[in-house]
């Protein structure tokens, strides 16, 4: 054994080495199937949510993600028989035709994460509101399509789909032009979409920053004012559009910090999935090699992107159950006689603050569900400024 086979830094790996790269992205890829077909059908099977932006990208989103799972639980399976390497059973075909499907799949995934960024972005930082956002809704599907699967296109008449470590894409030779393709029908757009996500973050955090400040000051002048005026019927009337007003205010930054939340999970699941690709291909520019320990990992993490998607996605109904059962476990101690914990519970649900007795009345019973009140911020009409009409 040489010591570039020892070090894992170039093909012909071990038989176990292959083995693991044949063997170990069914077990990563299935559950991104399952996953993926989840989310597309719990999409389509509602009016409600087709007919919402956020749920179309990332329907298209999670259709591609199906896909590319697919493609991922092939593994070596596709790539042809006469190529050396464990668990090769596929033909020609079998191998240009995955390449062909991976390539738009994975690009127009990879551009779909990016659009949905965009639409964060839009909702959080500019408030957009939703038919604003369904009048241009047009271009964020029109450019990921047509990036990811014109490109495939572009290269099947070049012959290039040919196998690569333990899948098929764009390979063979001529290597320079195998490397120029690479990296402008993938790499480049996917190092700008990185760039990209890193800056809507920075400005999506400075938007919710912004908002929760405006909305300090705001209740701290609308407190000072109360409390000079609130004995008065002309004051009552003015401090309960002041509250109104305040309380509007509070659930907006809610809403958008919770929108806020998601939209970070996404990026994260998204970078998380592709940066060891990304290292991979970087590594293998230095002298065109694949260095195994980062190719092993690749094929655990990147077929997880759907998986990943999948469960930040139920995240929202997952933590209004949690909060419903915490709820149902509070008003069962209470009538099991414990005061305490249930006045504790009361002063953290529902946020006491030190007001005047006329704005207390006013607060809503602890166990109440306010309208809005709840964290599957994208099943809701209104969300993180993302609204039909403008706010009063």
């Amino acid at each position: 054994v040489g010591k570039n086979e020892i070090m894992g830094l170039t093909p012909p790996f071990s038989e176990r080495q292959q083995q693991f790269l044949s063997i170990m992205p069914k077990f990563t890829a299935f559950p991104s199937m399952v996953a993926s077909f989840y989310i597309v059908q719990h999409v389509l099977r509602s009016k409600n949510r087709r007919s919402r932006p956020y749920h179309r990208i990332l329907l298209a989103m999670s259709s591609m993600d199906f896909i590319y799972s697919i493609k991922s639980f092939l593994s070596t399976w596709i790539i042809p028989r006469e190529v050396p390497g464990w668990g090769n059973i596929g033909t020609e075909r079998s191998c240009t035709a995955w390449g062909f499907l991976g390539q738009g799949s994975a690009f127009s995934s990879a551009m779909y994460n990016g659009t949905l960024t965009v639409y964060f972005l839009l909702t959080i930082s500019y408030g957009w509101k939703l038919d604003r956002v369904k009048k241009r809704e047009i271009w964020l599907h029109a450019i990921p399509l047509t990036l990811g699967w014109g490109t495939a296109i572009a290269v099947l008449p070049m012959d290039l789909y040919n196998a690569i470590g333990w899948t098929c894409w764009i390979g063979g030779s001529p290597a320079k032009t195998v490397n120029i393709l690479r990296w402008a029908f993938f790499h480049a757009e996917l190092w700008a979409t990185f760039c990209f996500m890193a800056v809507a973050l920075f400005l999506m955090h400075r938007s919710i920053k912004a908002k929760e400040l405006a909305s300090s000051k705001y209740s701290f002048r609308s407190s000072n004012s109360t409390s000079s005026s609130f004995r008065s019927s002309q004051g009552s009337a003015q401090t309960t559009q002041q509250r109104a007003s305040r309380r509007s205010m509070n659930q907006t930054v809610s809403w958008s910090k919770r929108f806020a939340i998601q939209s970070w999970l996404y990026i994260l699941a998204f970078f998380f999935a592709w940066i060891f690709p990304m290292v991979q291909w970087v590594i293998s520019q230095s002298g065109g090699l694949l260095y195994y320990p980062i190719l092993a990992i690749t094929v655990v993490i990147n077929p997880l992107q759907g998986f990943f998607n999948a469960v930040i996605y139920i995240r929202p109904r997952f933590m209004e159950y949690y909060r419903t059962k915490q709820r149902e476990k509070l008003q069962k101690e209470s009538q099991e006689g414990q005061p305490l914990i249930l006045w504790q519970a009361i002063t953290h649900a529902c946020n006491v603050q030190d007001e005047p007795e006329d704005e207390q009345d006013e607060q809503p019973e602890c166990g109440t569900r306010v309208s809005g009140d709840s964290d599957d911020v994208f099943d809701d009409e209104e969300h993180a400024g993302v609204q039909k009409t403008e706010n009063a």
